[in-house]
């Protein structure tokens, strides 16, 4: 009988996620942002200012998700809201100084995350990696809860 193997290349992604995940947590645990939250944090600063739903287009992730994610980061002193954004459907969302304190340190972790990950790629490589992740990204960006359950 043969054995039906798993594709290598779900396991590679599944397993750096969870390895990101876990790196991350043990390198920010000391200013309590999760993993999850990181990103948030990182890409609200590099915008200065962005509405809830710029976010959401963003980084891909439904409403429910970052509206969550803010409110915690909002509760925890790292973002603060903006008032509304220009089509009233969102809020705007800033940087607090406690982001802007700990940003580059979250730059400086994702930079030694990603030097990790790809030890031993010549930069020709690592670019290549680059490439194809994005587009596998843009491939999968307009799936959604709704898409999946209309199949």
């Amino acid at each position: 009988m043969t054995q039906k193997k798993a594709n290598p290349i779900a396991i590679s992604i599944s397993t750096l996620y969870r390895k990101n995940a876990i790196w991350h947590d043990s390198h920010t645990e000391e200013y309590g942002v999760t993993s999850a939250q990181i990103p948030v944090v990182i890409c609200v600063c590099c915008n200065k200012r962005i509405s809830q739903h710029e976010l959401c287009l963003e980084m891909s992730l439904d409403k429910s998700v970052i509206a969550r994610t803010t409110a915690s980061l909002i509760k925890e002193g790292y973002l603060a809201r903006d008032g509304k954004s220009p089509d009233k459907k969102s809020y705007m969302l800033i940087p607090t100084e406690k982001a802007w304190e700990v940003f580059p340190k979250m730059m400086a972790n994702n930079r030694l995350w990603i030097e990790t990950m790809t030890a031993g790629m010549t930069p020709e490589e690592i670019d290549m990696l680059s490439n194809l992740l994005s587009r596998a990204a843009d491939n999968v960006k307009d799936i959604t809860n709704k898409t999946i359950l209309q199949k």
